[in-house]
């Protein structure tokens, strides 16, 4: 099978990733993952993305911050198509580790240069997420300040490296009862 590049000169997953994209991608080394804790967020993720797909047919234009569901749930679709194969055998190393109920692992993906402005507008677009859950829109929490923290991280992690810094292991807490548990700082 040939490799072709969409309209946009971006490869879709349907199209998988040959030679001509080599060039442009960039090693991404997420070290210590907290499996548990990623989980946890995928969670809160994808009950946020339920219900922004519902406010997205029909968005309440007469509060603050109306576009937010439609915008991100264009960005998550768009992310995916265009970057969701090259991080299957990662993904797939992270859910074995959870099957095994490892706490951490180290993970590692082969992505496109250009996939970091695109975390990065992700980060902001989840950020404005958060503030819509916080002013009591929503029926889903804005994330938790530990989820907060992780999304900051794994985002980081792919946009510095793209610009090649090196990894940074997580340091956190693995899962919300971690950080329940922890002592607070006097």
């Amino acid at each position: 099978m040939t490799d072709t590049i969409g309209d946009d000169n971006r490869l879709s997953p349907e199209q998988g990733h040959g030679d001509q994209m080599q060039d442009d991608l960039v090693t991404v080394r997420l070290l210590n993952f907290p499996v548990r804790l990623h989980q946890i967020a995928s969670e809160h993720s994808d009950e946020l993305m339920r219900e922004f797909a519902l406010l997205a047919l029909r968005p309440p234009t007469d509060r603050p911050g109306h576009t937010v569901p439609k915008r991100l749930l264009e960005l998550v679709e768009l992310l995916g198509r265009q970057y969701g194969a090259f991080g299957q055998e990662g993904d797939a190393l992270r859910d074995h580790a959870a099957a095994r109920g490892q706490a951490a692992v180290d993970l590692t993906y082969a992505v496109p240069r250009d996939l970091a402005p695109a975390m990065s507008q992700l980060h902001d677009l989840l950020e404005e997420a958060d503030a819509f859950c916080e002013s009591e829109q929503l029926l889903t929490l804005a994330a938790s300040p530990l989820e907060r923290e992780f999304r900051r991280w794994f985002i980081e992690q792919f946009t510095a490296q793209a610009a090649g810094a090196a990894p940074v292991p997580w340091d956190g807490p693995m899962d919300l009862r971690e950080q329940e548990h922890r002592p607070t700082p006097s």
